[in-house]
């Protein structure tokens, strides 16, 4: 793998566990707060950056299987870590 390649991938690897941590951080204070135009504003606001971020990657020529692949992989990291934020 090429070293340009294995930079694309770190730079993705970092965009999308940054996105991760602050969907947690919502969801934990959203948790906390139990404020409904918080939760809206919250949900609203991660889904457009998430669209920029997969614009982004398109632009930057992942391939789609690639991000597909990420992508399933941030949803499963969310949901495993999202059940202790929770209960």
């Amino acid at each position: 793998m090429s070293k340009e390649k294995q930079q694309r991938y770190f730079q993705m690897a970092i965009g999308r566990s940054g996105f991760l941590f602050i969907a947690l951080a919502v969801l934990r204070l959203q948790n906390r707060a139990d404020d409904g135009l918080g939760h809206a504003m919250g949900l609203v606001g991660f889904l457009f950056a998430i669209q920029y971020m997969r614009y982004t990657e398109k632009k930057a020529g992942f391939p789609k299987k690639e991000v597909n692949i990420a992508t399933a992989v941030f949803a499963a990291a969310f949901v495993i870590l999202s059940f202790p934020l929770l209960f």
